[in-house]
């Protein structure tokens, strides 16, 4: 009798696992393309309104951001969309205009006017393109999402693995492809943090025209999907300061706040004895949605197979 109950209870754990099985198979048969598909199609017009700005032709629109006003204009010329961003600080510090193509800003005029700078005067200079990397770092990370999504597409026509190892290998894959969407939402909403403050790079100083001069720094930057526009007036310290320099970026004004930089090939401590800063809506949002559709859509997915295994 306890052998008979034994087969009976054998057998019903056996149809479980074969149910369980069937169940993997069909999830990833046919759930899974289905969301390869869409997270492809996000992802491809997420890459098209990075490369292409997403603006409407021959539209002004008008909007107030941390108190500046911009005017932003698109225009659509030789196939290619640029938006010619207007820009001035609640100040007058800082204001401009420039084009962003791309991962790229171009055609950029500043002006700068800072009361302990020169008297007053005003400094003016041009910027004929410049990459906004975190922009581009994002657009690497999300053609690399793409690639992993077409892979875990192949990988659901494998049908000689068995279900354990199938469904391993789909989370495995997953799980890449959120960890490269992660990154790409978060180059589109955090400046790069891992850099001395502030975040410009030397090369963008030297890429003005006329150069800027060495007690001025000029930086783009992307944050919460909007492109920062950021001024600052250095003075140059003869004898060490109260506090340490600073080694990380900070939130608000830097004003009295000191660090290195290198002028003209010499290491100097400065301080910031003004800033100025505005933020350009940019229409990243398109882009930052899209990403976070297919990340949802993932997870989605590596649930429903946990659940299962």
């Amino acid at each position: 009798m306890e052998q008979v109950n034994q087969t009976k209870t054998l057998s019903r754990a056996d149809l479980r696992l074969l149910r369980k099985e069937e169940e993997i198979f069909w999830l990833v048969s046919k759930e899974c393309p289905a969301v390869c598909s869409e997270s492809i199609s996000c992802l491809e017009e997420c890459m098209t309104s990075i490369r292409l700005m997403s603006a409407a032709d021959n539209v002004v629109e008008t909007a107030r951001v941390a108190g500046a006003d911009l005017e932003s204009e698109a225009s659509n010329a030789s196939g290619l969309e640029s938006r010619l961003v207007s820009f001035q600080s609640p100040d007058g510090a800082l204001r401009g205009s420039f084009r962003v193509e791309g991962c790229q800003v171009v055609d950029a005029d500043i002006s700068l006017k800072f009361p302990k700078w020169n008297k007053g005067s005003a400094f003016k200079t041009t910027l004929g393109s410049f990459t906004l990397n975190q922009v581009l770092n994002s657009s690497i990370s999300v053609h690399t999402a793409l690639g992993q999504l077409r892979r875990l597409a192949a990988t659901c026509e494998q049908h000689h693995l068995t279900a354990a190892a199938l469904s391993q290998h789909v989370s495995q894959i997953c799980s890449e492809v959120t960890q490269s969407l992660r990154f790409a939402m978060r180059h589109l909403l955090t400046p790069p943090c891992d850099k001395l403050f502030p975040h410009a790079e030397p090369s963008l100083n030297l890429a003005f025209q006329p150069t800027l001069p060495v007690d001025m720094i000029v930086e783009f930057t992307v944050e919460n999907k909007d492109i920062i526009i950021s001024a600052y007036q250095l003075a140059v310290l003869t004898q060490a300061p109260t506090k340490p320099p600073l080694r990380q970026a900070v939130k608000g004004s830097p004003v009295g706040l000191t660090f290195q930089v290198v002028l003209h090939g010499v290491p100097h401590l400065v301080e910031v004895v003004d800033f100025a800063q505005v933020a350009c809506p940019c229409q990243y949002e398109t882009a930052v949605a899209r990403i976070y559709n297919s990340i949802q859509l993932c997870c989605e997915l590596t649930e429903k197979i946990r659940v299962l295994t």
